[in-house]
């Protein structure tokens, strides 16, 4: 008796994820006729990775795979991800105000051109990630692992922080540093083409790795 109530509580949770999938198709297709997608709430699921320019607002997105994610010049507004995972993620050009990345994998995307606002990035994964020539205001990193991520060519206007970082051989080149608190993260192997690094505060063992890193030589 257990087991044929086991059986068909199984089959009903299947009947419902077909459900809510054939939903979010359907407020896929809705948003791409124009509406914006408002206080959404999606648990695991997988979504259909060509969004084009939607616009999200309130949405909250637990657990859940977006598969090769092409969103170019999409919007997004008080938007939250929670254990997600974007592998290879297209955002270009989008704008993200307010948003928040918890516990993500965002390996290998892209947000080149965008302009983020307000957004906090924590304990994500986001190693050969792409911010390249973005505009940041009020954005701040903690906790994530930037490995060879780029953050190059930021806009003058960007305003963000990275606290207790893994930044080894991340791509700052054109990005000014000015005033950046790098002293509690990992910055091995940066990559810089001349002064970005000037007015950056680091540590004094951090100070002689990149003393090398300038061709600097240390006697004594």
């Amino acid at each position: 008796m257990g087991k044929h109530k086991s059986a068909a509580d199984a089959a009903g949770r299947v009947k419902a994820m077909h459900d809510v999938g054939e939903e979010i198709l359907k407020a896929l297709e809705c948003a791409k006729n124009g509406q914006v997608l408002e206080e959404c709430i999606w648990e695991n699921e997988t979504i259909p990775g060509d969004m084009g320019a939607l616009r999200f607002e309130r949405c909250v997105f637990r657990r859940c795979v977006f598969d090769a994610l092409s969103a170019q010049k999409s919007e997004w507004i008080d938007c939250v991800f929670e254990h997600c995972t974007f592998l290879m993620a297209d955002w270009q050009d989008a704008f993200f105000r307010r948003c928040r990345w918890a516990s993500c994998r965002l390996n290998g995307s892209t947000f080149a051109n965008a302009c983020l606002e307000e957004v906090q990035f924590e304990a994500c994964a986001a190693r050969s990630a792409a911010w390249s020539q973005a505009l940041l205001k009020r954005v701040s990193f903690q906790g994530c692992s930037l490995q060879q991520a780029f953050l190059d060519g930021l806009k003058p206007k960007s305003r963000w922080t990275v606290t207790e970082c893994d930044l080894t051989e991340v791509d700052f080149a054109k990005t000014a540093l000015s005033g950046q608190r790098l002293d509690t993260c990992v910055i091995d192997g940066l990559r810089i083409e001349g002064t970005e690094l000037r007015g950056a505060v680091v540590s004094p063992a951090q100070a002689c790795e990149l003393a090398k890193l300038l061709g600097v030589v240390i006697r004594g």
